[in-house]
């Protein structure tokens, strides 16, 4: 979750102290004062929870699109969007990820850890402990390893996305957002500044040598997520105000730097936008403001108005990834 004065992700914390998820909220204001320090509120879902998690038999046949929400994941066909399964007993579950497999990873804040699901299936295959309160994930197509951009800046690999992460810990941000593989295994990580909280780009190269800055040449507003989309590199971007835009530009990486090449804009009201997810010539955009909740599809990279949108089995969405069928 983000911590701004008077940005839209604080009224997250409003929401998730009326749904009881106190958790969050204190493991969430105290990251970054206690790194290494995290308290497990839970760390194992209970019973219950996962009596209540449900999917329909034909779920695993589908192309699915996974959306994350405060306490639960949702599930829809992809592209139609019938509900076809919702998993249960999240405790702020923010970034997903995907691997080659179809396996889909969720980031779940009030446990401080990386929940993996087999395509189609509720029941979880493993748990990776967090380092730092996850808040974004991504999968390195060439090696298997997984990145996690944690709340308190640092960065965590984890090999084979399994077992107790390498840590990067020299990283100048004060907190990462959103993370991305491209296809030559560079890591790309948003996140804002220490010593301004202004929006800030790092790359971590395959060749080694650690974080390095990116130097964009586009402003920035508050970090919208991260994606590499066959092509060139997408980071999304919005503003604070209620009437604030929604843009994810594309740019062109060399040598530290990367260089503007397109702009898709995100109409129909799109807001707070925090992990999208492009699949193919269609980006996936989960928007949450105040009074609605909604999962926009546009046109990529034309962006404009939605062509499509979910309303239903929503609640604070904020990340979303598309997994297809295994026998596809």
């Amino acid at each position: 979750m983000y911590f701004f004065i008077n940005s839209p992700p604080v009224k997250n914390l409003c929401y998730a102290l009326c749904a009881g998820t106190v958790a969050i909220l204190l493991t969430g204001c105290g990251a970054r004062q206690m790194t290494g320090i995290i308290p497990q509120i839970r760390t194992a879902r209970s019973e219950a929870d996962r009596e209540a998690s449900w999917m329909l038999p034909d779920a695993p046949s589908q192309d699915l699109l996974y959306v994350s929400n405060l306490k639960r994941v949702t599930v829809y066909s992809y592209p139609h969007g019938r509900l076809e399964g919702s998993i249960e007993g999240f405790y702020g579950a923010q970034g997903e990820c995907l691997d080659k497999k179809g396996d889909v990873f969720v980031t779940n804040l009030g446990t401080n850890q990386i929940i993996a699901y087999a395509h189609g299936a509720w029941k979880p295959l493993r748990a990776l402990p967090g380092h730092a309160l996850p808040e974004g994930c991504s999968v390195n197509p060439l090696t298997g390893d997984l990145a996690a951009a944690d709340s308190d800046g640092t960065i965590a690999i984890y090999q084979n996305a399994r077992g107790k992460p390498r840590i990067d810990t020299h990283s100048p941000l004060k907190q990462a957002f959103s993370c991305s593989y491209d296809d030559h295994g560079n890591l790309f990580v948003d996140g804002v500044r220490g010593d301004s909280s202004k929006f800030m780009l790092l790359e971590l190269p395959k060749s080694g040598g650690g974080l390095k800055p990116v130097t964009l040449d586009q402003r920035m507003g508050y970090p919208g997520g991260v994606q590499w989309d066959g092509k060139y590199l997408a980071v999304g971007s919005y503003t604070s105000s209620p009437t604030g835009t929604t843009v994810v530009y594309r740019f062109k990486i060399a040598a530290g730097h990367g260089r503007e090449v397109g702009a898709t804009t995100l109409g129909s009201g799109a807001s707070d936008v925090r992990q999208f997810w492009i699949q193919n010539a269609t980006l996936v955009a989960p928007s949450e403001q105040l009074l609605r909740s909604d999962v926009f599809f546009y046109n990529y990279p034309t962006g404009g108005k939605a062509r499509k949108t979910i309303t239903h089995g929503l609640d604070t969405p904020a990340g979303a990834v598309v997994s297809p069928a295994r026998s596809r």
